[in-house]
């Protein structure tokens, strides 16, 4: 994911310093000030944009490093060029913060890091605190895959449950989906058949349309099921422990 800061505060720099040491490709800084933005592109590796409509159309993710007083300033900017499709995410110390919206197909975060400047005042290293997420849009469950899969330590904010169910279900789906695809290969190596991946599928597709929104989505015996498929090659076994702890993370964080 191609990633853009435009801003003039150092909280943008810790924060793209982090998302760079995670594999995501940090493109530009921006700031209002040529010398600012030369500074921080300096400190991430990175190119200094003096257009910001350049910094917002080549990337899919923008940070927003600025004040919450400016916020809106900037966003009006942003407004003028008609974004469409792009995560837009604001960085806070603050407990609370406006999301601002321009509208359109945009998704629109605000993210609270809780220190980003050492005792002297240098940048600093932010990946190990808990960086707290809060936003809406059609691409939030992409941002949250991006992050999660690439180990940032990320926690979403979900007051209505809303995203965070949807998002749930749709980890489900894919973990059934994983297991019916993987059930003529458990039949080729076994001469017992597939008959519990089967099953297993069945009561998990089952579980996540009656109960959607619920816990119960999760109440299939996982542990179990992993313990009954030895005969699986390595490759699959790992694909399937690893969804599995996802959506253990998710039912943690969701439904607990």
């Amino acid at each position: 994911m191609k990633v853009s800061v435009v801003g003039d505060i150092k909280m943008g720099v810790c924060f793209a310093r982090l998302l760079k040491r995670k594999g995501f490709d940090v493109v530009a800084f921006y700031s209002d000030s040529i010398e600012t933005s030369v500074k921080y592109a300096v400190a991430v590796s990175c190119k200094a944009y003096l257009d910001l409509e350049r910094a917002v159309s080549e990337s899919e993710l923008i940070i927003l490093a600025v004040n919450d007083r400016v916020l809106k300033r900037t966003m009006r900017k942003i407004a003028a060029y008609k974004p469409s499709g792009k995560i837009f995410c604001a960085l806070t110390a603050a407990e609370t913060s406006d999301t601002v919206s321009i509208g359109g197909n945009n998704t629109y975060f605000t993210a609270f890091i809780p220190k980003y400047a050492d005792d002297n005042g240098d940048y600093s290293d932010i990946s190990e605190a808990p960086l707290f997420f809060e936003g809406f849009g059609e691409l939030y469950h992409d941002f949250y895959d991006e992050l999660y899969m690439r180990g940032v330590n990320a926690k979403f904010i979900d007051k209505t449950q809303k995203y965070g169910c949807a998002l749930a279900a749709a980890l489900t789906s894919d973990f059934v989906g994983m297991l019916c695809s993987i059930a003529c290969d458990v039949s080729q190596k076994v001469n017992t058949g597939d008959g519990w991946v089967k099953d297993f599928a069945a009561e998990s597709a089952y579980k996540a349309l009656v109960s959607g929104t619920r816990s119960e989505v999760f109440n299939v015996n996982m542990k179990k099921a992993l313990s009954e498929i030895s005969c699986l090659d390595a490759d699959t076994v790992h694909k399937l422990k690893s969804t599995i702890k996802v959506l253990e993370v998710m039912s943690v964080s969701y439904f607990n």
